[in-house]
């Protein structure tokens, strides 16, 4: 078993300490000094130390619309990302915007992707606001430049089948019209119809009274004559039953119409919808569509020259007292 610590030890040990904060108290100038002229070091050279911004944007690839049920973009998140982030597009950027004093190792572009979205935010540090601005919207252009060859088609696409449904449109607009105006006529013809079979009736009617009359007053009446008659009754009869018949399907006919015409409407209608769809789609057909426009990022930053501050007085607080407490250890060993 280990003894209890002896009180000598510990007695030197309390004697050091006192011994310790004596020297710190006797050198507190020294320590002072040497804090404030590192103070004063680092004072100068936080002159030198350029303040940087953040410029940030966010983008995301041209939406083509819905393949099988999914969305389809221009191109892979990962790949625009891929392209920015190996500089592939700097010397164009400062080629474009003539800006020979930078290289383009100087334009270091980050991105990160966002969650939950297929897009990108786009941050560029700079000492020159409105030229960081510049880059950024320089870099977005000339992304987006990069699809120009493949939107164009996309758009002479969507043209060709504009123009087919115009032509479709067309047609069946034709086809309703006439349709409207075959209704238009019938409605007038079932009229005029009805009215006629009142008049073939009462002219029935009369026909039939006189009729009989001639029957009841002469009995020797010649029989062809009589026949004919009968038949001339008998076909007028036929006549009224075929109009009565007719007029009797005008509910039918008109039903009909209306369910073509409300087919065609509908039709129309929908083709109307698809010609506005796709230019829409042609409107907003972009390589690279902006979610959020180059800014100055205004999110809390890490303050550089506070944390050197910080940094140095700690450093020098600690290093001075480890100065003077050497320096008196050797003072002491040299006096003896």
């Amino acid at each position: 078993m280990k003894s209890k610590m002896d009180p000598k030890n510990e007695y030197n040990e309390e004697v050091s300490l006192v011994e310790i904060i004596q020297v710190l108290i006797t050198e507190k100038l020294t320590i002072f000094k040497f804090i404030a002229i590192v103070m004063i070091i680092v004072t100068g050279v936080s002159f030198f130390i350029s303040s940087k911004e953040i410029v940030t944007a966010s983008i995301s690839p041209g939406l083509l619309g819905l393949i099988n049920g999914k969305l389809s973009y221009i191109d892979e998140i990962e790949t625009i990302k891929f392209t920015i982030d190996e500089g592939m597009l700097n010397s164009k950027i400062l080629s474009n915007l003539n800006l020979p004093q930078l290289n383009k190792s100087q334009v270091l572009f980050k991105t990160t992707s966002l969650s939950g979205a297929n897009a990108l935010k786009l941050s560029l540090e700079t000492e020159n606001v409105e030229q960081g601005l510049l880059i950024l919207r320089e870099l977005i252009s000339v992304l987006d430049s990069q699809y120009e060859k493949k939107i164009n088609a996309l758009k002479l696409e969507i043209d060709r089948r504009i123009s087919l449904d115009k032509s479709e449109l067309n047609k069946l607009q034709i086809e309703y019209d006439e349709l409207s105006k075959a209704s238009d006529n019938s409605d007038t013809l079932f009229g005029d119809l009805s009215k006629h079979l009142i008049v073939i009736e009462k002219n029935y009617s009369k026909f039939n009274s006189s009729m009989m009359k001639e029957l009841s007053k002469n009995s020797e009446i010649a029989p062809n004559k009589a026949l004919i008659l009968s038949n001339i009754s008998q076909q007028n009869l036929q006549y009224i039953n075929n109009i009565k018949n007719i007029l009797e399907s005008k509910n039918s006919i008109i039903s009909k119409k209306v369910d073509l015409r409300e087919g065609l409407s509908f039709e129309i209608t929908q083709k109307k919808n698809d010609i506005h769809n796709l230019s829409r789609q042609k409107e907003e057909l972009k390589g690279i569509r902006i979610i959020q426009n180059p800014e100055i990022d205004i999110s809390p930053r890490k303050p550089v020259k506070l944390l050197l501050f910080l940094f140095a007085f700690i450093f020098s607080f600690f290093t001075s007292i480890a100065f003077v407490l050497i320096r008196s250890e050797y003072l002491k060993k040299i006096n003896g």
